[in-house]
């Protein structure tokens, strides 16, 4: 009789824990993707603040793909917990580096 593997738990701490820094992190880069642009106008011309979708669907992916990670894949080892948390920390020194 073949023995069953006892799953882990969902990180249900850990995982909530993520979210939050990948909040914190999507809050902080969003408001800096976009760009001002001048209009060709006379003087006094135009400005006006264009957004770049593109790199706010790169945020939102790079910090919440972790987040999804540990919560689905962390039950089923502590190693892709253990890389998720790797790459939050990495966004976060990144973050604090750029602020400081």
């Amino acid at each position: 009789m073949p023995l069953m593997q006892v799953r882990r738990p969902i990180p249900w701490i850990s995982g909530s824990l993520a979210t939050l820094v990948a909040i914190w992190v999507v809050s902080q880069r969003i408001p800096k993707t976009g760009q001002v642009i001048f209009g060709d106008g006379n003087p006094p011309t135009d400005a006006y603040f264009q957004p770049e979708p593109w790199k706010v669907s790169y945020i939102l992916a790079i910090a919440f793909i972790p987040v999804l990670s540990i919560f689905i894949l962390g039950q089923r080892g502590k190693l892709f917990e253990w890389l998720s948390w790797a790459v939050l920390v990495v966004l976060l020194i990144n973050l604090l580096k750029q602020e400081f």
